[in-house]
C-alpha cells in the first residue's frame, strides 16, 4: 500500500506541474492557412504508409471537415522571441464566424505542429482555395528556461507530440518504437515515467494481453534485438503487431524467425547499395509498394516498380541521382521483397511446419526455454565420423532437410487447413499416419533419436514423386502481389508439394513469372537460409555455438584409430570389420524402406565395408552414349568434398535401377545402405549453361557453349578419377602395412 501511494502522490505531484506549465505557456486558439503547419519527421511520420490519411479523406467527402471541435485543434508551438513579432494573433475579421483570431505570420516562417498529421494532409487533399485553413491551440516556450523548467518543458512537449486518447489505441509500431526508446534499448536515456505511459497505452482494450506479451517478448534477448535491428527502417513499423508477439516466443523457432528479420533487413540494405545512412529515409508508402514485389522475376511488377518511381511515390524523400541507383538496385532482385506484413503472414505457414517439427520432441524438454533446432541438436547422434566441421555440416543438412519435409507435408499431417480458393483440386490421398512414419524414420536416418510408440513404425508404403506442377499452369498468368504470403491456397497443393521437393529446392534458375512454387520457395529460403549453403560456400552462424559445443564434447571422447568400435551410419550401427557381420540395428524388410522425394533408402543387406570401393556411374549428354565408371573409396569425407564438387559442377545423381533422383549430398547415406548398388551422375546442360530464359522464347545454346561445358565436366571426371585412385592405393598400402606389422 505503501508504494502505490508513493506513486500516485507522485503522479499527482507532476500532473499538478504540467497543469500550471500548460496554462502558463497557453496564449491564444486561432485560425491560420493550412501552409503555414509544419509537423517533425519522427518516427511516426516514416512508418505513416497513408492508409489513414485515405480513411480519413473518405470521412471528410462524406461528412465535411470537423475542425472547430476542440478534439481536432492542432497544438503548435512558437518560441518566446517570435511570439508578437513573426507571429501575430489578429482579432479582426477572423472568418469563422467566432470570437477568434487568426495569426498574422512572417513569409517564410512555419509553425511547430505537433499533431494530428495525417488530419491535416487529409484536409489539404480535400479543403480547396480560400477553405484552406485550420484551428491552432498556440504555446508560447521560453528559449532560455533553467534546468527544472527544462524537465517540465520537454514532458509538456512530449505531452502534445505523443498524446493518446483513452478511448484510441497508438499504432503499434509507435508505441513498440516508443517503449523501447524510453526503456533505454535504443540511444535514449532511460525515462520511466514515459515508458509508463507507453505501457499503459496498450491496455486501452478490455483483456488487451498486449503489455503482457511485449514483456515476455523482451525477456528473449535474440529475438528482441533482431526485431530491434529493423528499428532502422522506420517504413517497415506500420504493419507492426505487438499482439501476436507472445505466439512467436511460444513457437520456440528463433533461429527461424530471427533468419527472416535478416532476410528483410539485408534485402532493404541491398536496395540502398548498403548504405545504411539511407535505411531512416525508406518511408511506409514505399515499403508498401515494394511489398512482395520480385522484379527481376516480374515483368509486371518492374513495370508497376518504374511507374511509381517515375511518378515520385517510391523513395520520394532521396534525390534523383540516388533514386536511379536504387531502382537499379531494386530491379535486380529475384525473390519478393520481405517486409514486416509479410513476415506476420508468413509466421502462419511456419506454424504449420513447427506443429510437425515440435512432435519430434515428444516428451518435451526440461528445457521448455530451448528452440526446436536446440532440442533436435541435443539428440544427434553426434558420434558419427569425420571432423567437427563436417558433422556440423551433416546436422545443418538433418535439420533442413526435417524443416523441408514438414513444410512440404505440414498440412497433411496436422489439423491446418489452407487458405480457401474458388476452384478446389482434388487432393492426393496420401494418409496422415504413413506421413508420420516417413518423418519419424527420416528423423532416424538423419541422425536424430524419434520418439517412441507406434507412431515411430517403419514405413509400409513408398511415398510417391510428386509429379512436376506450377500453378497458375497458364503461363500467361502469375499470383496477384497481395496474396504471395501468408498460407497458400488450395487449389496450389500440388504445385507446392512438387516445388518443395529436394531436387526442385535446388534448382538454380531463375523463373521468369511469379507463380505458387518459386513463393513457397521464396518463403522457405527466407526462414532457413542459415542452414543453407550461401554463395560463398559458407553458413550462418546462427545456431552454431550449441552445435559445436555438443561436437567439442564427442570429438574428445573419440576413440584412438585402429581401435574396434562401432561406426554409426545414418543413425543406426554399422559393424567395423573386426566386429561379425550382424545386420543393422534399424533395417527393414525389402518394400518397407523409406523413399520420399529425396530418396533416403534402407535395405537389410545394408553393411559396407569401409575397405571396399563403391561405383559411380557418369553420363554427359552429347558427349558419349556409353556411361564413363569411377570407383570411389567409401570414405566420408572423401564423398562429401565429391558431392559437393559435383553438384557445383551441375551434376545431378539418380539411382540407375529405379532412376528416381537423390540430392547429392545424400550419396554417402545411399551407398551405407545399399553397397552393391550404383547411381548415375548426369550432366545437367541447361543448369551449366546458365539460367533459364523466358519459356516463350526459343532457347539458343551455341555449339561451342555445349562443347565447353562437356568438356569442363570431362575434366572434372578425369580429376575426381585420379583423387580417387590416390586414396584407394593409399588405403591399399596402409591396410597391407597394418597387417604386415602384425
Amino acid at each position: 500500500m505503501a508504494n502505490s501511494w508513493r506513486k500516485q502522490h507522485t503522479t499527482e505531484e507532476e500532473e499538478r506541474r504540467l497543469h500550471v506549465y500548460r496554462s502558463r505557456c497557453f496564449q491564444v486558439t486561432a485560425k491560420v492557412p493550412l501552409y503555414f503547419l509544419s509537423f517533425e519527421e519522427g518516427f511516426r511520420s516514416w512508418m505513416n504508409n497513408h492508409e489513414n490519411v485515405t480513411r480519413l479523406e473518405k470521412l471528410m467527402k462524406t461528412q465535411g471537415c470537423q475542425r472547430l471541435m476542440r478534439e481536432n485543434h492542432v497544438p503548435v508551438i512558437v518560441s518566446s522571441e517570435d511570439w508578437m513579432t513573426k507571429v501575430v494573433p489578429v482579432y479582426e475579421n477572423s472568418g469563422v464566424g467566432l470570437d477568434m483570431p487568426h495569426l498574422q505570420i512572417s513569409p517564410g516562417y512555419r509553425l511547430r505542429a505537433l499533431d494530428h498529421e495525417s488530419l491535416i494532409n487529409a484536409a489539404q487533399i480535400r479543403l480547396k482555395g480560400p477553405d484552406q485553413w485550420w484551428i491552432v491551440d498556440v504555446y508560447v516556450l521560453d528559449t532560455d528556461s533553467g534546468d527544472a523548467v527544462g524537465i517540465i518543458q520537454q514532458r509538456f512537449v512530449r505531452s502534445l507530440k505523443e498524446r493518446i486518447p483513452n478511448d484510441l489505441s497508438p499504432p503499434d509500431g509507435l508505441a513498440y518504437e516508443r517503449i523501447n526508446y524510453y526503456e533505454g534499448h535504443l540511444d535514449g536515456h532511460i525515462n520511466r515515467s514515459a515508458a509508463d505511459d507507453w505501457w499503459a497505452a496498450l491496455n486501452t482494450k478490455t483483456r488487451s494481453s498486449k503489455e503482457k506479451g511485449l514483456r515476455n517478448f523482451f525477456r528473449n534477448a535474440k529475438l528482441h534485438n533482431s526485431l530491434n535491428a529493423l528499428l532502422a527502417i522506420r517504413g517497415l513499423w506500420e504493419a507492426m503487431r505487438i499482439g501476436v508477439l507472445h505466439k512467436i516466443t511460444a513457437m520456440h523457432c528463433d533461429e527461424a524467425i530471427c533468419c527472416y528479420w535478416e532476410h528483410i533487413l539485408q534485402t532493404f540494405l541491398r536496395i540502398v547499395g548498403g548504405r545504411q545512412q539511407l535505411l531512416p529515409y525508406i518511408d511506409g508508402m514505399t515499403v508498401g509498394l515494394l511489398e512482395s514485389r520480385a522484379p527481376k522475376v516480374s515483368m509486371r511488377d518492374r513495370q508497376f516498380l518504374q511507374k511509381r518511381m517515375d511518378d515520385g511515390q517510391l523513395f520520394a524523400n532521396l534525390d534523383n541521382q540516388v533514386r536511379d541507383e536504387v531502382l537499379e538496385n531494386i530491379l535486380r532482385i529475384d525473390y519478393p521483397i520481405p517486409t514486416l506484413k509479410t513476415f506476420f503472414k508468413d509466421r502462419l505457414y511456419l506454424e504449420v511446419a513447427q506443429n510437425v517439427m515440435k512432435q519430434a520432441l515428444l516428451p518435451v524438454p526440461n528445457d521448455t526455454a530451448a528452440t526446436i533446432d536446440a532440442g533436435l541438436c541435443a539428440t544427434w547422434d553426434s558420434a558419427r565420423s569425420g571432423t567437427i566441421p563436417v558433422r556440423q555440416e551433416r546436422l545443418k543438412e538433418g535439420l533442413l532437410e526435417l524443416w523441408r519435409f514438414s513444410f512440404q507435408y505440414g498440412f497433411e499431417m496436422t489439423g491446418h487447413t489452407r487458405l480457401k480458393s474458388d476452384k478446389q483440386v482434388p487432393q492426393d490421398g496420401i494418409e496422415a499416419a504413413e506421413l508420420w512414419r516417413h518423418f519419424f524414420a527420416l528423423l532416424r536416418i538423419r541422425g536424430f533419436k524419434a520418439p517412441d510408440g507406434d507412431s515411430a513404425a517403419a514405413p509400409t508404403m513408398i511415398l510417391p514423386t510428386p509429379p512436376p506442377c506450377e500453378f497458375p499452369e497458364n503461363p500467361e498468368h502469375e499470383i496477384e502481389a497481395p496474396k504471395r504470403c501468408g498460407k497458400p491456397y488450395s487449389n496450389s497443393a500440388r504445385a507446392d508439394r512438387f516445388a518443395l521437393t529436394a531436387s526442385s529446392m535446388r534448382q538454380r534458375s531463375v523463373p521468369d513469372r511469379v507463380t505458387a512454387g518459386f513463393l513457397r520457395q521464396s518463403v522457405f529460403n527466407a526462414f532457413f537460409s542459415y542452414l543453407q549453403t550461401t554463395a560463398t560456400g559458407t553458413r550462418s552462424t546462427t545456431c552454431e555455438v550449441p552445435l559445436q559445443q555438443a561436437q567439442v564434447e564427442v570429438e574428445s571422447n573419440q576413440p584412438p584409430l585402429g581401435s574396434e568400435t562401432v561406426s554409426p551410419v545414418n543413425g543406426y550401427d554399422q559393424p567395423s570389420e573386426s566386429t561379425s557381420n550382424e545386420p543393422s540395428s534399424w533395417n527393414t524388410t525389402p518394400g518397407r524402406g523409406l523413399i520420399s522425394d529425396s530418396a533416403y533408402t534402407l535395405s537389410s543387406s545394408a553393411s559396407q565395408s569401409q575397405s571396399s570401393p563403391v561405383i559411380m556411374n557418369f553420363n554427359l549428354a552429347g558427349l558419349s552414349r556409353d556411361q564413363q565408371q569411377l570407383q570411389m573409396p567409401y570414405d566420408f569425407e572423401w564423398i562429401h568434398q565429391f558431392s559437393t564438387e559435383l553438384d557445383a559442377n551441375s551434376f545431378g545423381v539418380e539411382i540407375m535401377d529405379t532412376g528416381r533422383s537423390i540430392p547429392p549430398q545424400d550419396i554417402f547415406d545411399y551407398y551405407s545402405t545399399h553397397a552393391s548398388s550404383q547411381l548415375v551422375a548426369s550432366l545437367n546442360n541447361e543448369d551449366s549453361l546458365g539460367p533459364s530464359i523466358n519459356n516463350k522464347r526459343k532457347r539458343e545454346h551455341s555449339d561451342d557453349a555445349g562443347n565447353n561445358v562437356n568438356a569442363r565436366a570431362k575434366r572434372f571426371i578425369e580429376e575426381q578419377a585420379l583423387r580417387a585412385r590416390d586414396r584407394i592405393t593409399m588405403d591399399s598400402v596402409s591396410r597391407h602395412t597394418s597387417l604386415s606389422s602384425l
